[in-house]
């Protein structure tokens, strides 16, 4: 089959050429459709394609560029060359783009207005892909929202699989994520074989065929989630692409699912760039498609948003968990606002992320470590540069919340960087801080916490707090290039009075450099009379009064969570233990 991609494409077409002008070469046009600089047009060199089969002999290697540029074409490839051979023109095929925030600011949480067009003349309405130079002049000058759709936000891995040819014409199929050419695993994840579980292949048998589609199109594969019946819009020789989310149980994010893995079905992608969201197939809430009208579209967006939080509130309140931005304590991410043509096409290549107000509030009021290694696992994912601006953008951090927490981030990133640190999804680390006055039992609990699986730490008055946080950090931390999973399962207890925040203070330094997601506090705020009859029961000379006088002196300051701790438990008597330790075991 010859590659027949035209060298011009429609009015309605997101590109306007795609093939190189007249003495242009492949570097040179890659980088005028995206709009990049050398350093952000990656050179592919000889990039495996993992889903090539057939024996020894079979070449899969891929050459050409991808763009790392941020914007609508955001890890596109241009392919020069395949096993070897050089393709008669490269070939442009299209990433999946970021999805945007639809609001002006967050501060006022004021939604853009669409209904002028999206205009680039219009900078409150204008959006990347219209200012992006890839853009037809009949796409900028036409894109007027006709109908508007909302769709669940899946919460997983971004997975692309698309069609391209090799130098006699052949198609081939493979997958990529935002990152990188080709799908791979690796210590940020098996996605990779993730992919090829999802779709009912093997590692030794991943070649995709558009016959293979057709076989499972015709046996009525089970559409939900597996199988290469989801492939079936590839079938059409103007798509290009199926941009899915892998998600579930197997894949753990922010959001809980009832099931272990699905592929689900976003949108497609023509080779013209067009995006048509992909309806009607059960996945997942699914709103529309409406008539456009601004103001009916807000308020309609602005009322999932409430129901979404009180769904997310209510998952919470029957699991028994607080509200973190941690995995699986989310029922929902959200939905996406597609902005549609008459035909039901993505206007331009702009998407808009609809959040609830839980997952938006945990928009940097405070450090959060879990945030930030999130988005540097996308970053890795994606093999962008770990730069301030990349985390800025990838963490959606203004000037405001970057000169409050970008000390913070920046050497926790480092840390980050040298492989000291578990993944996220794996890392079950945590450090609790007995709390109390004299005589109030710390070690007894740190002796019960022992039993139960924690290394302990004991703490006597005049002991080294920083060596403390030192040691603390050494246990929940590996040398660079060891196996975190090791750690990955460390529970430490740190037992002494830590009366003073500033006592607290080296061990909180500590956990944050460790990067864990749970720091814990366990008060043991019981009466003085009590401690007194301890004190006095262990040492019998002591006089009652001049002890309670002594313990009442001892000034308790409470803990909070703007200190760093993700759980407080506070205690007025033994009793209320054994209760402690059962909550400390989920």
């Amino acid at each position: 089959m010859a590659d027949s991609s035209p060298s011009l494409v429609s009015a309605d077409a997101v590109v306007s050429e795609v093939h190189p002008r007249k003495g242009e070469n492949a570097l040179q046009w890659a980088r005028r459709l995206f709009r990049c600089t050398a350093k952000q047009c990656n050179v592919m060199k000889n990039k495996p394609d993992p889903f090539v089969r057939g024996g020894p002999k079979a070449r899969s290697e891929v050459c050409g560029f991808m763009n790392r540029r941020e914007g609508t074409t955001g890890g596109s490839l241009v392919i020069t060359h395949v096993a070897g051979r050089p393709k008669p023109s490269p070939e442009l095929i299209f990433g999946t783009p970021k999805l945007a925030y639809p609001y002006v600011d967050f501060d006022t949480m004021e939604f853009r207005c669409f209904d002028k067009g999206c205009s680039p003349s219009d900078s409150s309405a204008a959006t990347e892909s219209q200012r992006d130079s890839v853009l037809t002049v009949e796409q900028r000058n036409r894109a007027v929202p006709v109908k508007y759709l909302l769709m669940e936000k899946w919460n997983g891995m971004n997975v692309l699989v698309f069609k391209y040819h090799d130098a006699d014409g052949k198609v081939r199929i493979s997958a990529k994520s935002k990152g990188a050419p080709f799908l791979t695993d690796g210590g940020y994840g098996t996605f990779l074989s993730l992919t090829l579980k999802a779709l009912n292949l093997s590692a030794s048998s991943g070649e995709i065929t558009l016959d293979a589609i057709r076989t499972s199109v015709k046996a009525k594969q089970d559409p939900m989630g597996r199988g290469l019946s989801l492939l079936a819009p590839l079938l059409d020789d103007e798509v290009q692409s199926v941009t899915f989310e892998l998600c579930g149980s197997e894949e753990p994010h922010l959001v809980k699912y009832d099931f272990a893995l699905r592929m689900i079905p976003l949108f497609l992608t023509k080779r013209n760039g067009v995006i048509r969201p992909i309806t009607g197939g059960g996945y997942g809430r699914e709103e529309g498609p409406f008539e456009f009208d601004q103001q009916e579209m807000v308020a309609r967006c602005q009322r999932y948003q409430a129901e979404m939080l009180e769904r997310n509130e209510q998952y919470r309140r029957e699991a028994g968990l607080r509200h973190r931005y941690e995995y699986n304590h989310f029922a929902t991410e959200g939905m996406v606002l597609y902005l549609l043509n008459s035909r039901g096409e993505l206007l331009g290549r702009t998407m808009y992320k609809i959040k609830p107000k839980d997952i938006e509030e945990v928009h940097w009021s405070q450090f959060d470590p879990a945030r930030v290694r999130e988005g540097v696992e996308k970053l890795q994912q994606r093999h962008k540069e770990m730069s301030a601006a990349n985390l800025q953008d990838e963490l959606d951090m203004g000037p405001k919340e970057w000169s409050r927490f970008g000390k913070q981030v920046v050497p926790y990133v480092q840390h980050l960087a040298l492989g000291k640190i578990p993944r996220v999804s794996r890392d079950r680390r945590r450090l609790l801080l007995v709390i109390g006055r004299r005589f109030a039992g710390q070690e007894q609990v740190g002796t019960t916490l022992r039993e139960r699986g924690w290394r302990v730490l004991n703490l006597h008055t005049g002991d080294d707090l920083s060596a403390a946080g030192r040691t603390v950090l050494e246990w929940l931390t590996v040398e660079s290039g060891a196996n975190c999973d090791r750690i990955a399962n460390t529970q430490v207890v740190v037992t002494y009075t830590f009366l003073m925040f500033r006592q607290r203070k080296p061990l909180l330094a500590a956990a944050a450099a460790a990067g864990l997601l749970r720091i814990q506090a366990l008060v043991l705020d019981y009466p003085i009379k009590v401690l007194a009859e301890r004190a006095i029961a262990k040492t019998p000379s002591l006089v009652a009064r001049d002890v309670r006088e002594s313990l009442g002196k001892d000034d308790l300051q409470r803990p909070f969570t703007r200190d760093g701790f993700t759980d407080i438990f506070t205690i007025t008597s033994e009793k209320e233990l054994p209760s402690v330790f059962e909550q400390l075991d989920k």
